[in-house]
């Protein structure tokens, strides 16, 4: 009887069918590095990036972006750079690259810190170890 309930339930379930299957995104961090390093005060500090999409499916343009964030040697959040979209696809197994402008204050100096996102469609994909830079 138990043999015939465990079958009857296993056919009912298959029959049921699973639901459709939704395309997981995910990407794998290839490196992080800000140029130049050290930066002057007053100049531009590019933090650039590169990862791979690792996912089942493409990345569509206007869908990811990637965001810089520096902090201070305590890990205060001191500044953000702006949000870019870039307007390419990056199909599955595909090699994603950004170069995140950050302009540096004129009353900024000594060792900061700095971490690099990558977000798509509201989901955090990759969140950077805090790596260093100096300001001269």
């Amino acid at each position: 009887m138990r043999l015939l309930c465990s079958v009857l339930i296993g056919a009912f379930v298959l029959l049921l069918g699973s639901p459709p299957a939704r395309a997981m995104d995910s990407a794998s961090l290839q490196f992080t590095v800000p140029a130049p390093d050290p930066v002057q005060a007053g100049e531009t500090l590019a933090l650039q990036a590169l990862a791979v999409n690792t996912g089942s499916a493409q990345w569509d343009p206007g869908t990811y972006y990637w965001v810089g964030e520096i902090y201070d040697l305590d890990y205060h959040l001191i500044a953000r750079t702006e949000q870019i979209s870039p307007k390419d696809a990056v199909p599955a197994g595909s090699v994603a690259s950004i170069s995140l402008p950050f302009h540096v204050p004129e009353t900024m100096f000594g060792r900061r810190l700095y971490r690099v996102f990558l977000v798509k469609d509201a989901q955090t994909l990759i969140e950077s170890e805090y790596k260093g830079f100096q300001i001269i």
